[in-house]
């Protein structure tokens, strides 16, 4: 959650920023940008600190005219997409190939959403703007016709993700945003790299992201339909070392807590070029969660407004934290559906065997016994 337009902001080293502007604490020694949130007249303001200052200066002010559903900041993950190195293959169906692509770092990017009447009575519109946090540029719009009902967003990596319901086709959905750093050319898996370009790589400098320099974001786009009902609260898990797969933890309205894997929300571009003569797949419209992603499994988490998860010293795993009418914990596994055992598994032939191994072994152990004291005998 962003900080509200009455309340204190911690710079951090010391240094905070009261409601009114004044720097208390320790001078900072270098500027600082922050941001407040005025949810109900849908107001977004920028400040800046600048180095020793004792004042913060309002840098920017974005103004939605409507009252906030939603937001959400990508700094509110520790680990977000802050490196501009992070490389996404997208397939293409032309070439049979892969284009590679640079994630937007999404840690200073704002997501905000907002409804509007429509132009037809009754109707409303709900339009969803990511921000930059440091100069209030907007990235990325959105707009969907005939939506009502609560909104929920999350920042996860270099994806944008919000929760509506569409009441044209009176199904609930998730609209799933990729950001990409803007280039002309993609760069493609099966191009040769040139003596000359191995060379470079060695002493080329690791690039630096500027958001006063960048231009906005390429956005892959996508709306997908999530036939498990209204949802409360959206999370992500956290590891250690950013080496697990991500998840993204939906608290849904009736109780249910479901941990769905952030590769199923990606767009991937076109899809794969099939075989010759083979049909093409259709496109992924869906979102079908198997029961073994349900975390809650016979428990209820009611009431849900917040979901906070926080990284395990076991990278595979995250805690996971769900607070409403009660308390709700437990740990997410991204790659617990291929731990578990297949219901073909042959669990029958398993008991035997562990049953028999040890039978056998001690069978064993008394003939070698029996061997070696007939031939001290002998």
């Amino acid at each position: 959650s962003a900080p509200a337009a009455d309340a204190a902001v911690f710079l951090g080293d010391g240094a905070a920023v009261s409601a009114a502007g004044a720097v208390s604490g320790e001078a900072t020694d270098k500027p600082r940008e922050y941001h407040v949130v005025d949810r109900k007249a849908g107001v977004i303001t920028g400040f800046t600190v600048a180095a020793g200052a004792t004042e913060a200066t309002e840098s920017w002010r974005v103004d939605l005219g409507a009252p906030l559903a939603a937001f959400a900041s990508g700094a509110a993950d520790p680990r977000a997409v802050s490196s501009v190195e992070h490389l996404r293959y997208i397939p293409n169906a032309t070439s049979g190939a892969k284009d590679i692509r640079r994630k937007y770092p999404t840690a200073n990017v704002l997501v905000a959403a907002h409804y509007a009447d429509g132009d037809d009575d009754g109707v409303k519109v709900l339009t969803v703007t990511a921000l930059d946090a440091v100069t209030g540029q907007t990235l990325a719009s959105m707009r969907h016709h005939d939506v009502d009902g609560d909104v929920s967003v999350a920042v996860v990596e270099h994806v944008v993700i919000y929760h509506f319901l569409s009441v044209e086709t009176m199904r609930f959905m998730v609209g799933a945003w990729e950001l990409f750093e803007h280039q002309d050319a993609h760069l493609v898996d099966n191009q040769y790299a040139s003596p000359a370009m191995v060379v470079m790589s060695f002493l080329d400098k690791r690039r630096r992201f500027s958001a006063l320099a960048a231009r906005p974001p390429q956005v892959s786009a996508q709306l997908l339909a999530f036939p498990h009902g209204a949802v409360s609260a959206i999370g992500a898990t956290v590891s250690m070392q950013g080496i697990a797969r991500k998840q993204i933890i939906f608290a849904l309205a009736e109780g249910t807590v479901v941990a769905v894997p952030l590769s199923m929300f990606l767009a991937g571009g076109i899809p794969e070029a099939p075989a010759a003569g083979a049909p093409r797949p259709p496109p992924k419209a869906t979102i079908l969660v198997p029961s073994t992603q349900f975390l809650t499994h016979r428990n209820r988490a009611l009431g849900a407004a917040l979901v906070a998860t926080a990284p395990t010293p076991l990278e595979s795993t995250a805690h996971v934290v769900v607070a409403g009418l009660d308390l709700f914990y437990t740990r997410a596994s991204s790659g617990k559906p291929f731990d578990m055992i297949d219901e073909e598994f042959n669990r029958a032939a398993l008991a035997v065997g562990c049953v028999v191994l040890p039978v056998a072994t001690l069978v064993v152990r008394y003939i070698a016994q029996q061997r070696s004291l007939s031939v001290m005998w002998s």
